[in-house]
């Protein structure tokens, strides 16, 4: 995502490849410590054991890398921190948290289809905490539009690449 739009901006400027590529590790490891800075800010407790992750010599290098690794890697971090977050608050969950949850939420499950079961607890576990007063349908048709619905998304996505 950030290394193909450094890419593209790239080859617009006529660049050698050799720059484009430093300039992607760059923005790549920018990105990285971005979403780094704000995992640490986010998580209720932890902090010194967040930074101490984040400086993983292995988790650096992949990170300055040009792969996709380290927009999935730091994507997780936050995710997992921001979960904590709202798990551990003790207000209401506001409509801003419901949209970075939301949005981190569908980047993770894009980022690795492994990772949606895990997703999916930690949805119901978000749910548990907002209490809502909509009833939400566990029954198997119910559970069986949502994977109709994610699997088009998945869909469009694919298609959308082609």
């Amino acid at each position: 995502m950030v290394t193909a739009t450094i890419f593209k901006i790239g080859r617009s400027m006529n660049l050698n490849f050799t720059k484009v590529l430093c300039i992607a590790r760059i923005c790549n490891f920018i990105f990285f410590l971005i979403l780094g800075y704000y995992s640490i800010k986010v998580i209720p407790f932890g902090k010194l054991l967040m930074f101490t992750y984040l400086f993983n010599p292995m988790l650096i290098y992949q990170a300055t890398s040009v792969s996709a690794d380290c927009i999935i890697n730091s994507t997780i971090i936050f995710y997992i921190a921001y979960l904590i977050k709202l798990i551990k608050q003790k207000e209401q969950l506001t409509i801003k948290n419901k949209i970075i949850f939301g949005i981190s939420t569908i980047l993770v499950s894009l980022a690795k289809y492994v990772y949606f079961p895990i997703v999916l607890i930690s949805i119901l576990l978000v749910l548990k905490k907002a209490k809502t007063t909509k009833r939400i349908d566990f029954s198997p048709r119910g559970i069986n539009r949502g994977f109709f619905g994610i699997k088009q998304l998945f869909l469009f996505d694919t298609l959308k690449n082609r």
